[in-house]
């Protein structure tokens, strides 16, 4: 595997990348797909800040293939990605992913996929009301059940509410990553969810998106060979967008 920093050679406002980079994800994808031919890879964008500047876009990339020379868009350093790590081994991690959770629904064949966040609210505010999953109300907009509880629920107030969903969220996008963990070789030691921001895809449909969680923290490797397999190929839904791609080091 290969990890490698593209960064532009021209000033973001001096070029016609403006629109593909901050409105045109998918065009991002395309264009770092340039640098790889078929090859498999996960990237993670960064904005760097600097003063009397709107920030430097970085794009972190991991590969099969190291990336083609000679790239008329971007500088690119590559390093080939080889850790060796052991069972206990203690790193620092970043994850920006896209958490879903699969639900059946009354009348469809197939699971369908949920933003997390929305669903955990969504299910917490239908279980203060007593609605069932298979109820026709289940249809209505969150915030009209938020409306419904206040209304109906003793002793609700606007705060009261707020801060329970959020906290049942962020138990939910916990969850989310320690199931991830359970499954593929490592389990979290202390873990920061926040970042909650929803990605319009406007080149695929005018509703048409998704939400992105950026996490962080301490892990603790269980199964090393389980846990780098799964690092290679990425965490949860939306690769070809930026999620997925978990960024380590040493811890200590």
């Amino acid at each position: 595997m290969f990890l490698s920093k593209f960064s532009l050679k021209t000033p973001l406002h001096q070029n016609q990348l403006q629109f593909i980079l901050t409105q045109q994800v998918y065009g991002l994808h395309r264009l770092l797909k340039q640098a790889f031919d078929d090859s498999f890879y996960l990237f993670r964008e960064e904005v760097v800040q600097s003063v009397g500047s709107s920030g430097q876009r970085l794009y972190y990339v991991l590969s099969t293939k190291e990336p083609k020379p000679n790239n008329i868009l971007f500088n690119i350093q590559s390093k080939r990605f080889e850790p060796h790590l052991m069972i206990d081994q203690h790193l620092e991690f970043r994850l920006r992913a896209n958490p879903t959770v699969s639900r059946k629904t009354p009348g469809k064949k197939n699971s369908i996929r949920h933003d997390v966040v929305m669903d955990t609210q969504r299910q917490y505010l239908m279980q203060l009301l007593n609605i069932s999953e298979a109820s026709t109300i289940s249809k209505v907009k969150k915030s009209e059940l938020k409306k419904r509880v206040l209304a109906e629920v003793n002793g609700y107030t606007v705060r009261d509410l707020e801060t329970e969903l959020k906290s049942v969220t962020e138990t939910a996008l916990k969850n989310w990553l320690d199931n991830k963990a359970e499954k593929h070789g490592f389990q979290c030691l202390s873990c920061q969810a926040d970042g909650y921001q929803w990605q319009s895809l406007p080149e695929k449909g005018r509703t048409a998106g998704f939400s992105t969680v950026d996490y962080q923290g301490i892990l603790s490797v269980t199964d090393p060979q389980a846990f780098l397999a799964q690092l290679y190929k990425g965490f949860g839904p939306s690769k070809a967008f930026g999620c997925g791609l978990m960024m380590i080091r040493p811890a200590w």
